[in-house]
């Protein structure tokens, strides 16, 4: 077994504080987000892929008006909530045989993976079919850093 050094120690320990206050973080703004709606709620189905530029989300929402649709990039969590809102229903008293499809608020939680360019995060809804792109920030190349040796 490799002895571990106290300076590697630390650093693990720095890493472990930062994901931990990331968590809490998130935990925090999700709550107060959570205020937005009551009752049940569902997850709309979900696609999501990257390519080497962007990420890209589409997501299932027929029937759903832009306007019942709220995104909000929060950190590196994107946040897809909203309503979904039945149309139409006849006025008189009527009796359900059948309900399969769902209707009511619903929220959908995506952590982001790597850096993104939140500025030019771009929504569309075509044919009940949200998608969502999210250009990447490119990866910072290391930099080498040469030591000056100051003899005395």
């Amino acid at each position: 077994m490799r002895e571990v050094s106290f300076f590697e120690c630390l650093a693990e320990m720095s890493r472990l504080q930062g994901e931990i206050n990331r968590i809490f973080k998130r935990l925090i703004e999700y709550q107060q987000l959570e205020g937005e709606g009551a009752g049940e709620e569902f997850s709309p189905e979900l696609d999501a892929f990257e390519n080497e530029h962007q990420l890209t989300y589409r997501i299932e929402l027929p029937g759903v008006e832009p306007e019942d649709i709220k995104l909000l990039l929060i950190g590196n969590t994107l946040l897809i909530s909203g309503v979904k809102r039945e149309r139409n229903l006849p006025q008189e008293e009527i009796r359900f045989h059948c309900i399969e499809r769902r209707y009511g608020r619903f929220r959908r939680l995506i952590k982001l993976e790597g850096e993104v360019d939140k500025e030019k995060a771009h929504a569309s809804l075509e044919n009940g079919v949200l998608t969502i792109t999210i250009p990447k920030l490119p990866k910072p190349e290391p930099k080498e850093i040469k030591i000056e040796v100051i003899k005395r």
